[in-house]
C-alpha cells in the first residue's frame, strides 16, 4: 500500500488518526471462524519512523471467541523490530492487557501500516495452529512509501473552495478520492481525481468543491493503488462562514490518547477561556488560549482525564460555544 509523506504538516490526525480499518481473521482454533475489525488507535515512533497501531472494535469485550471475550491489536514492536498481532482475552474492561498472547509476527518493516498477506510472512508465534486467513484494509503490499506528498491544502476564495495538492514521486497510483466532512469525523466521497500512475517528477492536482459546506469544512484524500490498496491523507479544514467566528469539532473524537485538536476561526486577536466539565456539570479544568486573526489550530492534551464524556466550553463571558469530547 502506498503512503503519503507529508513534508508540510498542516493538521495532525488523525490523521494519522484517520479512520483506517483492518479486517482480520486467523488463529481460528482460539478466536473462532469470525472476522475482527481493527481501527486506527495510535502510532509508535521507531527512530523517527511512524507506524500506525490498530485495535479491535468495540474495545469493551463484547465480541466473544472460544478463548473467552477477545480484543486484538496489530502494532509495531520497537524492541523486536517487527509487526505483531496480539491478543487480550482477560481484561480488565476497557483497559486491554495485550501481554496475554502474541499470535503472529512479520519482520517486514512496512510503514506506516502493517504488511498484507503478500508482503513478507506472518509467522505463527507458537500460539496458533493455523495461518492468518484474512488481513485486508489499511495494510500495504510494499515496504516503501512511493507516493510522496509535498503538500495538501484547502483554499477559500469568495464562495469557492479549492483543494490543492502536489506529489514529488508516485508509483502505482491509480486515483485520489476526495472526501468531505462537516465535523471532522464522518467523511463522504464527493469526487475523484485520476492519479499519475508511476511518475518521478512533481505532479500537481486541484479539485473544486461544487457546493462548499457553510461554516467549518474538513477534507481528506483517499489515495488508491491499481491493486486496490489505499490510505487516507491527513485532514485539512477551511472556514466558509464569510469571516465570522466559527469553531470546529474536536478530532480525533473519540480519542484514545486524549490528545486532540480543534479549529477556531477568530475575527481578531484574542484570549479565550477553555473549561472542561464532566457529565454532572463539575468543572475539571480551566485554561486560557491565545487566538490570532483567522484560522487557529488549537492543540489540547487531556490525557490525564479518565475515560468518559466531557463538555468543553470555549469563549468568554459574553460569547461561548460548547463542544463534546469522548475519551475512550
Amino acid at each position: 500500500m502506498k503512503r503519503f509523506i507529508f513534508i508540510l504538516v498542516l493538521l495532525c490526525a488523525l490523521c494519522s488518526y484517520s479512520e483506517g480499518q483492518i479486517t482480520y481473521r486467523g488463529c481460528i482454533g482460539v478466536l473462532g471462524a469470525q472476522n475482527f475489525t481493527l481501527s486506527l488507535s495510535g502510532t509508535t515512533n521507531d527512530g523517527g519512523v511512524i507506524r500506525n497501531t490498530y485495535e479491535s472494535l468495540p474495545g469493551d469485550f463484547t465480541q466473544s471467541c472460544p478463548a473467552g471475550v477477545c480484543e486484538l491489536r496489530i502494532i509495531w514492536d520497537v524492541t523486536q523490530d517487527r509487526w505483531e498481532i496480539q491478543l487480550d482475552n482477560d481484561g480488565p474492561l476497557n483497559a486491554p492487557d495485550y501481554t496475554t498472547a502474541e499470535l503472529y509476527f512479520n519482520l517486514s518493516a512496512s510503514a506506516p501500516n502493517p504488511p498484507s498477506l503478500s508482503l513478507g510472512t506472518w509467522n505463527n508465534a507458537g500460539f496458533c495452529a493455523d495461518p492468518v486467513a484474512i488481513l485486508t484494509g489499511d495494510v500495504q503490499s510494499s515496504v516503501g512509501l512511493p507516493v510522496e506528498m509535498v503538500y495538501f491544502k484547502a483554499v477559500q476564495n469568495a464562495n469557492k473552495t479549492t483543494l490543492l495538492w502536489q506529489t514529488a514521486t508516485e508509483q502505482n497510483n491509480e486515483k485520489f478520492e476526495v472526501e468531505a466532512s462537516t465535523d471532522g469525523l464522518a467523511f463522504q466521497k464527493i469526487g475523484e481525481v485520476a492519479g499519475g500512475g508511476t511518475a518521478n517528477e512533481p505532479q500537481n492536482y486541484a479539485f473544486l468543491v461544487d457546493v462548499p459546506t457553510r461554516g467549518m469544512a474538513y477534507y481528506r484524500l483517499k489515495q488508491i493503488d491499481f491493486d486496490g490498496q489505499f490510505v487516507h491523507s491527513e485532514v485539512v479544514s477551511v472556514n466558509t462562514s464569510g469571516g465570522n467566528e466559527a469553531v470546529g469539532a474536536f478530532y480525533p473524537n473519540p480519542s484514545k490518547s486524549g490528545v486532540v485538536q480543534l479549529i477556531y476561526h477568530a475575527q481578531e486577536a484574542a484570549k479565550i477561556s477553555v473549561s472542561v466539565f464532566d457529565v454532572s456539570g463539575k468543572r475539571l479544568r480551566q485554561q486560557r488560549q491565545v487566538l490570532s486573526p483567522g484560522n487557529n489550530t488549537l492543540g489540547f492534551d487531556f490525557s490525564t482525564l479518565p475515560k468518559g464524556l466531557y463538555v468543553v466550553k470555549l469563549g468568554d463571558e459574553e460569547s461561548s460555544v460548547q463542544r463534546k469530547l469522548v475519551i475512550d
